[in-house]
């Protein structure tokens, strides 16, 4: 495969993350003034007979899974005689590491969860295996956007040969080989039985990821990789409720895991989009919840029970008293959003100003105060998100109640509208378009000028 030469286009800055094959730049794409992110080949595997197909592989399997849960290529070619993709580039952290930071809500996990579900499932629909599904290719943006990354070791089951490059024609996973990571593969891929590998094995390790959010541990945890092959194969981990008592894990959780991990691929869900069903309707039961209890407690005396029509005006003002205040919640979680975000730009647009008056040989104290104006200013984007998220659940429990429906709408409108510019002003076009792409849902007419 002739790869083009990239190397005038996009302008090479500084690391940004690095795998086990692949090195992560920031770059500028001279042509359209924008940031992007550039994977490139370790120059030690440029000849690897393996290594060189799989990077490839990513490429090509990218470049058709067109999914907004699914990061994006824009390019691939070569840079210095490397080979490259061109990604979009993600402003967030990865849900591994904010699971580790104790600092995220369960809830708010499990919506980003869902949303990895969706992207899982096109990609199954397109006929891809991602076979490396874990929390530390989970990247969560600092608008909410929620990417699956890292499809180094993606299978192409329905492809025609003929669709693809000659490098990754053939399948280049052997049988016997264990590929992935040990403490997420089912059972089948921990045993090398690459024949068996199917979609069932992403369900599997979507499992492990949803065991990991609710328990905060990994399924398996071993100092040593070949330790923790040997407990998968010996049976199944802990029921999630046994390893984390204290967290209070509903048991209706417990058993979406249980079955997404089943030893049998046949007893595991069908497809991604029935396991973020089930977790869906985990969450619509419990929205339920206080709109029931509300209704239920109200005292009706035997002999002086109201007629049904009176019951269902009682129902329904508890409902509508439910959703009012869902709207007041939104529409505060908004303003929170709003205020932090000013407040994160002030910071950065401060640190940027302090790092710019900088003498080259300024000492360390000097640029610490840098780093922690930004490292203030990441913390504050980060709350920010958290109140946008907070501020969008609320709105849709809103959205529910005709009476408030239309403010709902209006409020999620702007919301994603006001998400959409901050993603675009920081260059993050996966939750950009994501967020335009909201505010075009719910916006009935009034920011049609701004949207066209």
């Amino acid at each position: 495969m002739q790869l083009r030469d990239l190397s005038e286009r996009y302008e090479l800055g500084a690391e940004v993350g690095r795998g086990s094959i692949g090195v992560v730049y920031r770059a500028n794409d001279r042509i359209l003034d924008r940031q992007v992110a550039v994977k490139v080949l370790r120059p030690g595997l440029l000849d690897h007979a393996r290594h060189r197909p799989r990077f490839l592989r990513e490429a090509m399997i990218c470049a058709r899974l067109g999914h907004p849960n699914i990061v994006p290529v824009f390019d691939v070619g070569a840079i210095d005689g490397a080979p490259c993709l061109v990604m979009a580039l993600l402003g967030g952290r990865s849900l591994r590491t904010i699971i580790r930071s104790g600092r995220m809500s369960v809830a708010r996990q499990l919506s980003w969860f869902v949303q990895v579900c969706n992207g899982v499932a096109f990609a199954h629909q397109m006929g891809i295996i991602h076979r490396d599904i874990k929390p530390a290719h989970v990247f969560v943006g600092d608008f909410g956007q929620v990417v699956l990354t890292d499809w180094g070791l993606a299978k192409a089951q329905r492809w025609p040969a003929e669709d693809l490059p000659a490098p990754v024609s053939h399948e280049v996973t052997r049988v016997g080989d264990v590929v992935g990571t040990p403490a997420y593969m089912a059972p089948e891929q921990a045993e090398g039985r690459v024949a068996a590998v199917d979609h069932h094995a992403d369900i599997y390790a979507l499992g492990a990821v949803l065991y990991e959010i609710l328990t905060g541990t990994r399924p398996y945890e071993a100092a040593r990789s070949i330790d923790v092959l040997r407990a998968l194969r010996n049976g199944p981990p802990d029921a999630p409720r046994v390893r984390a008592p204290e967290r209070g894990i509903p048991a209706a959780l417990e058993a979406v895991c249980l079955q997404a991990m089943a030893r049998d691929p046949g007893e595991r869900f069908d497809s991604a989009l029935d396991l973020a069903a089930n977790i869906e309707a985990h969450f619509d039961a419990r929205r339920a919840e206080p709109a029931e209890r509300a209704a239920s407690d109200v005292p009706v005396a035997p002999a002086e029970a109201e007629s049904t029509d009176t019951q269902h005006q009682i129902r329904g003002g508890s409902t509508a008293h439910a959703s009012g205040r869902a709207l007041a919640d939104g529409r505060a979680e908004s303003a929170a959003f709003e205020r932090q975000l000013r407040s994160a730009r002030q910071m950065a647009a401060e640190a940027a100003r302090m790092a710019a008056t900088l003498p080259y040989e300024a000492s360390r104290p000097e640029r610490a105060r840098v780093w922690r104006l930004q490292s203030r200013a990441r913390d504050t984007q980060e709350q920010a998100a958290w109140h946008l998220g907070q501020a969008i659940e609320a709105l849709h429990r809103a959205q529910s109640d005709p009476d408030h429906a239309a403010d709902a709408r209006e409020a999620l409108a702007r919301l994603h509208r006001d998400a959409w510019r901050a993603a675009d002003e920081l260059g993050n076009t996966v939750s950009a378009a994501y967020h335009r792409a909201r505010a075009e849902t719910y916006d009935d007419g009034p920011l049609a000028t701004e949207l066209a």
